[in-house]
């Protein structure tokens, strides 16, 4: 690092002291840092970096589960973890309202409020990645869900949600599996999806990606569906033995697990017909196995009271509204065009999700302008 970056001043006790606190930094990593702390100097005004500006550029930018890999910090340092801009929830509430009109489902403006104050820190942080997510089901069955994902910030989703009357135990082991997952494996943040007119619905457990949970460690959970162990063995043969993520429906009273594209390898058109058959499923159009090919997860969902798999998703992210597949559904180009989204950058997720009742897509519009798709991207 040169003694100076950008107009802004390294002494060279502070390149030392970076270079103490982040040993193992990988290089590239290392130069978004050294832009970080730049930005806190210029916002003091000032023409040479401090540890403060150094420490809170870590801290501030480090996701929650990481930071204990920052070392050497002193504790008498008090460092404002605060955002430095938070996003307006009065506009995020009028772009819900908004979304929904386009999706054609009603909004009730009401619950959104009420739900977007009792997580007010995660939906208004800047970092947290937000995002819209609707369907190509027909009208009277569609729905709009809001959504963050949430890794820098230390918060229990669940128990916020219980105080504050947004769920109610229902004596369901779906009741326990939040606290019997926490327990047991590795959590480095959580989500939560909402409904515009339903309310609470789901809360996502982040997985670290490079501590993926062996899949038949999942069926010792007290409160998992034991319909899983009926596959563990065929999800395997696939090479989706590892999970990153699993969700919770507190609704629907199910479950999904996550299996990442980095662990089971690219998909072939064959392959993936020969997964959704032996799963149990018809097999879809060639137009939809081609897009479930090309995924970068694959999750199923399983619920307590059967003991099949429910349904089967296939993820993808479109990095323009170009690569949405409006081929597939006249609704999903309508979507699209105009759904609300912060900032530039229109980016969406999609997922083809199979299903016995029958084949949809889900369409998820980026409303944090980026950060929900390239994250998927990145570390996935």
């Amino acid at each position: 690092m040169s003694e100076q970056v950008c107009e802004i001043l390294w002494s060279k006790k502070m390149q030392e002291y970076f270079n103490s606190l982040t040993p193992n930094m990988p290089e590239g990593l290392r130069d978004r840092y050294i832009g970080y702390v730049n930005e806190n100097a210029r916002a003091r005004g000032a023409s040479e970096v401090t540890e403060l500006d150094i420490i809170t550029a870590l801290l501030r930018n480090t996701p929650v589960f990481f930071r204990q890999n920052i070392s050497n910090i002193p504790k008498d340092i008090k460092v404002d973890l605060s955002p430095l801009t938070k996003r307006d929830l009065a506009l995020m509430s009028d772009d819900i309202e908004k979304a929904a009109k386009i999706a054609e489902v009603g909004c009730n403006k009401e619950l959104v409020n009420k739900i977007l104050n009792v997580y007010e820190e995660q939906f208004s942080h800047p970092q947290v990645a937000v995002s819209f997510r609707t369907t190509t089901k027909p009208v009277e069955k569609r729905s709009l869900d809001v959504r963050y994902v949430d890794v820098w910030t230390s918060h229990d989703p669940y128990a916020m949600a219980i105080e504050n009357g947004l769920l109610v135990k229902s004596g369901h082991p779906v009741d326990n599996l939040f606290y019997d997952i926490k327990s047991n494996f590795p959590i480095m943040g959580y989500g939560v999806d909402f409904g515009v007119l339903n309310g609470f619905a789901k809360i996502w457990m982040r997985i670290p990606t490079h501590l993926p949970v062996p899949l038949e460690k999942l069926q010792l959970i007290p409160s998992f569906p034991d319909s899983l162990k009926n596959y563990i063995s065929l999800l395997s043969k696939y090479s989706m033995d590892r999970i990153i993520m699993v969700g919770i429906d507190y609704i629907h009273k199910s479950t999904n697990i996550y299996f990442v594209k980095r662990y089971y390898g690219d998909l072939s058109t064959e392959t993936v017909t020969s997964l959704i058959s032996e799963l149990g499923f018809p097999v879809p159009s060639n137009e939809l196995i081609e897009e479930c090919a090309h995924a970068l997860f694959f999750y199923c969902t399983f619920t307590w009271d059967s003991p099949k798999i429910e349904r089967l998703s296939f993820h993808r992210v479109a990095h323009d509204q170009s690569q949405v597949p409006v081929h597939l559904h006249p609704f999903l180009e309508k979507y699209s065009l105009n759904a609300p989204i912060l900032g530039d950058k229109r980016k969406f997720m999609y997922t083809v999700a199979l299903s016995p009742k029958g084949n949809y897509i889900k369409l998820e519009s980026d409303y944090s302008s980026g950060i929900m798709a390239d994250a998927l991207v990145e570390t996935y």
